[in-house]
């Protein structure tokens, strides 16, 4: 039997301005098992849930005004959760599979989160705004998008969870079986991190804080590729990598410095490309081909 706890409303308005204002919330569920609760407090937030399969598990919370959440979920044993604090927030969750796990927190306003997960086993998380000891930290209209296709990949996104992080976009997309991705981004302002990972066993980890207007944007094609980049106390900073093969390792540190410029391109397998640049204005380009090349760049004034 589907189990539906719907709309747990507080309203604070006189009953002639609640059916302007009021909350709303559609459950839909098709199968065996499924559990929905949604909870809303404040004025006009919207939820919609959508589950067809069995033992589904989706859990939605609004506290705040004008909050959009939608979830969707096919299959079985999935769990999804979206917790919403502050106002003009919106989150989207779609998973299609087997026992996938989607969590997405937003706090303060104006942030949006989207989550797509096909496959078995998944696992995407998303703090905007808000840090996993549940403390909220000022700033606003941040973006972040995964989209994770196979099994057994993990995706984090984390924006401005301690000190104030505003207009970041992170951008993650991984398609195979075992990759992780997680893009960092704190004390940071208008910067952007964009993940591609295609094949099994990758990982792609991007760190921005203390700067802004900072861009990473990683690309991995193949089996086992290793990508670490870096930029911290930083502004207007370019980090682009490309590794096309297998177990290629690339690391880009960009730290205390402004308008520095690292590429590091590697086809072929096992090679290897350290950059590490402190200062301003540095430029570094790597293109490794072949296999077992090694790369080590230290720029800095």
């Amino acid at each position: 039997m589907n189990k539906v706890i719907l709309s747990i409303s507080a309203m604070l308005l006189m009953s002639a301005a609640a059916a302007a204002q009021s909350n709303g919330s559609t459950v839909s569920q098709t199968g065996t098992a499924n559990d929905a609760l949604v909870a809303q407090i404040g004025l006009s937030n919207g939820s919609n849930v959508l589950q067809n399969g069995a033992t589904n598990n989706s859990n939605v919370s609004q506290v705040g005004n004008t909050n959009i959440a939608d979830m969707d979920q096919f299959g079985d044993v999935n769990v999804g959760k979206i917790d919403q604090s502050g106002s003009t927030h919106l989150a989207t969750q779609t998973q299609t599979g087997i026992s996938n796990f989607a969590h997405v927190i937003q706090a303060n306003a104006n942030n949006s989160s989207t989550q797509v997960q096909e496959g078995n086993s998944n696992r995407a998380i998303a703090f905007q705004n808000k840090n996993d000891n549940g403390n909220t930290a000022p700033g606003e209209f941040n973006v972040a998008t995964q989209t994770q296709i196979g099994d057994s990949n993990y995706s984090i996104v984390t924006q401005g969870p301690y000190s104030n992080g505003s207009d970041n976009l992170a951008s993650l997309r991984q398609e195979g079986d075992r990759n992780n991705q997680n893009a960092y981004q704190d004390w940071e302002y208008s910067s952007t991190s964009i993940q591609s990972q295609v094949g099994d066993d990758n990982q792609s980890y991007t760190q921005q804080n203390a700067g802004g207007v900072n861009v990473a944007d990683i690309s991995q094609v193949g089996d086992s590729n290793i990508s670490n980049t870096r930029q911290s106390y930083a502004h207007e900073n370019t980090a682009l990598v490309i590794q096309d093969g297998d177990a290629n390792d690339s690391n880009i540190y960009q730290e205390d410095g402004d308008y520095n410029f690292a590429k590091n391109a590697q086809v072929g397998d096992m090679n290897f490309s350290t950059v590490y640049q402190t200062g301003d204005l540095h430029s570094s380009i790597v293109n490794q081909n072949g296999s077992s090349n090694i790369s080590n760049v230290t720029q800095s004034n």
